[in-house]
């Protein structure tokens, strides 16, 4: 824990950008940017290591249950949930918006909880 005030009283409210891609077997990414900065920030997805875009395959998600996941979003966060499928695995994450937090899971078991 730090003692900068800057830092443990920092709260994002409602000015963060929130970009998400979903591809298959679960594999999340997330950027989450304050678009007021003019400035960018570093990722280590800036540089690519360890990650072959081209044999990832995107997911759809859309609120109609169109899409590999069904989109709900909600006043306190934003979950996605993918259609059971017999004999796969299936993923589930969760957007929570106060505190900002990001949960997913698989077959009901939290796999990454980012900002407990």
């Amino acid at each position: 824990m730090t003692n900068d005030p800057a830092i443990t009283s920092w709260s994002p409210g409602n000015n963060l950008l929130v970009t998400m891609n979903i591809y298959q077997n679960g594999l999340l990414q997330v950027k989450v940017s304050d678009p007021s900065e003019t400035y960018s920030r570093f990722r280590i997805s800036d540089y690519n290591v360890g990650v072959e875009w081209g044999q990832l395959i995107p997911q759809t998600f859309a609120a109609d249950g169109s899409g590999d996941y069904l989109l709900q979003v909600q006043p306190t966060g934003i979950e996605l949930s993918q259609a059971f499928v017999e004999g796969q695995d299936s993923f589930d994450v969760k957007i929570q918006f106060s505190p900002f937090r990001i949960v997913q899971s698989s077959n009901s078991q939290v796999l990454v909880e980012i900002n407990n």
